[in-house]
């Protein structure tokens, strides 16, 4: 009973880590990262 408590409780988890996973990667876009990046340059060549 004990490996198919585990079994189970391992593949619960990487289901949720999946989809915690899915959730942080929206956090990312392509247009986002060019923004941040700009202000970077920004920072910089203003002197700041």
């Amino acid at each position: 009973a004990s490996i198919t408590a585990g079994i189970k409780q391992a593949l619960s988890s990487r289901d949720k880590l999946s989809t915690l996973g899915l959730i942080q990667a929206k956090q990312f876009t392509w247009g986002k990262t060019a923004k941040q990046v700009m202000e970077v340059y920004e920072k910089i060549t203003s002197g700041h």
